[in-house]
């Protein structure tokens, strides 16, 4: 029997498709593509389950419909520069020591995250914006490089900072640590490196360390990095 009158009958509210979608097919996957090629893979089950998670959280901080808790300021069609306002008497107005407020005059703070926005919608904080390396006036993210480099099997932990460059404001340097009696090759990471990024994106140079410093809270001190080198007087070596 040909059935061609017949009609869903459920709101067509973003909510409500979700919750029909988990119910009658929650098994279904949900493939997506991120900026960077890599597939997401979900089902319709988890999709409602992290849609739930977000608005139990967003409750608990007291925000309710129609309240605006976050803008995103464009930097360039793949950057972009993240900004969050919390409404509640926790939110921070000025940091220690500091002269200025953290906030703005309309009570958002800058977080100073650097984050890319995927076709989907999906926000992903992809660097610190003090710790991109500006490199003739594009921008690279080195997180991204050091998640790449620490693929390398003999690679421990890496971290890349950036040299002021002459010509090009910075340009990358890479500071591996390698794994104990491990003794991984410089061209090796390179042709790693080169699987992800374009060649004006790799390292100028990769020097080998035998551990990085952290700070209290277990991060890699890039401050602590840029400094070390600009104390011993590094000098980037001569690429013509």
């Amino acid at each position: 029997m040909e059935n061609r009158h017949m009609i869903q009958n459920f709101s067509l509210r973003v909510s409500t498709i979700i919750d029909h979608a988990a119910r009658f097919h929650p098994n279904r996957p949900v493939i997506g593509r991120d900026l960077d090629g890599r597939i997401i893979n979900s089902t319709r089950a988890k999709v409602l389950r992290e849609a739930k998670q977000l608005a139990s959280a967003l409750r608990r901080l007291a925000v309710k419909k129609g309240d605006v808790i976050g803008v995103m300021a464009w930097n360039t069609v793949r950057q972009l520069s993240v900004w969050c306002g919390i409404p509640g008497a926790g939110g921070v107005q000025r940091y220690l020591k500091q002269k200025e407020d953290a906030v703005n005059a309309d009570g958002w703070l800058g977080t100073g995250d650097v984050a890319t926005i995927d076709p989907n919608g999906y926000v992903r904080i992809t660097d610190r914006s003090k710790d991109m390396i500006k490199s003739g006036g594009e921008w690279i993210s080195s997180i991204e490089m050091e998640n790449c480099a620490v693929a390398h099997a003999d690679i421990a932990e890496a971290a890349a900072v950036a040299v002021p460059h002459p010509k090009r404001n910075e340009r990358p340097v890479l500071r591996p640590v390698a794994l104990p009696g491990a003794s991984p090759d410089k061209a090796e990471i390179i042709s790693l490196l080169e699987k992800r990024f374009a060649k004006w994106q790799l390292p100028d140079d990769i020097l080998f360390v035998g551990e990085l410093p952290h700070t209290a809270t277990g991060k890699i001190s890039k401050l602590e990095l840029r400094q070390g080198l600009s104390d011993q007087g590094y000098q980037l070596p001569n690429k013509g």
